[in-house]
């Protein structure tokens, strides 16, 4: 017999109030399977809105967020801006490089004056090089300013070496100090320079002398001599590089520390002069 009328449906399951189907065909119920986006038990329910009366179901209105300021009050935490400044730490990576070549500079140092540099008395080494212990005056002077500038280019750098830890005042004070050691790496390593060139240029005209009682005991042969001079000059000269790109680099760091801190200065000023502006009392209060 066939149903007259319009299907009546349930409010709150969507299901037919009155079957329609043919009685004798078997309902195969369903399942909800892993994944589905809704779950089917009887049938889903669809949420509706609640009607006028009804209590409401859900979490309770919250408070808008703060509105987002175009100029925001500048922040006094130094931590980005120093974190960004990679001057700074090229400037300190040069200058703590310069323990290494420091640490050269003593043992060579040290080994010309007080080692096997500091050779004979006897008059044969005199006759043979007019100098006691076989040196002349130039690998003399060479071998004070090498040790002189080894002690004081390793002591600085370690009396130095600190970090800055994210500080302003520290970041600036450490950097300008830096610099002011840097200068007198370059004064160092200029005076060692120039005596290993004399040097060097004085023992390339002179020939290996004959003194068996001497060499190879404790006196210094002319290759050997040659050898130290040659290498003093080279590591000077890397002294004085890394020294002039540390005092480079500190004065770029420095002047970009300088720079964000007048940018955060007039910033404020900004913001001062509009809030006093907008105050109701001002004269330039419209």
């Amino acid at each position: 017999m066939a149903q007259q009328g319009l299907t009546r449906y349930d409010g709150s399951t969507f299901r037919p109030i009155r079957r329609i189907e043919n009685p004798t065909q078997p309902i195969i119920p369903r399942f909800s399977m892993p994944g589905e986006t809704y779950p089917h038990q009887e049938l889903s329910i669809i949420p509706r809105s609640p009607f006028y009366g009804e209590p409401r179901i859900g979490t309770p209105p919250q408070k808008p967020p703060e509105p987002v300021q175009m100029n925001p009050e500048p922040s006094d935490d130094w931590e980005e801006s120093l974190f960004n400044n990679q001057s700074i730490g090229v400037h300190r990576f040069s200058y703590l490089f310069n323990k290494i070549p420091g640490i050269v500079l003593i043992m060579l140092g040290a080994w010309i004056l007080f080692g096997r540099g500091t050779g004979p008395t006897d008059d044969l080494c005199k006759h043979a090089n007019g100098t006691n212990g076989c040196l002349v005056g130039a690998e003399k002077a060479m071998g004070v300013s090498s040790f002189t500038a080894g002690i004081i280019t390793t002591i600085s750098v370690v009396a130095v070496s600190q970090n800055h830890n994210y500080d302003l005042s520290n970041a600036h004070f450490q950097s300008v100090l830096r610099m002011i050691a840097s200068v007198f790496h370059i004064i160092m390593s200029l005076v060692v320079t120039v005596f290993s060139a004399i040097s060097l240029a004085e023992l390339n005209d002179k020939s290996e002398p004959n003194y068996p009682t001497c060499y190879p005991i404790n006196c210094l042969s002319l290759n050997e001599r040659i050898g130290h001079s040659g290498t003093l000059l080279g590591i000077s000269l890397l002294i004085l590089v890394l020294s002039i790109v540390s005092i480079f680099f500190g004065m770029v760091g420095v002047a970009q520390i300088n720079k964000d801190k007048r940018v955060r200065k007039e910033a404020r000023q900004r913001r001062q002069y509009v809030e006093y502006a907008a105050s109701p009392g001002s004269q330039y209060h419209f």
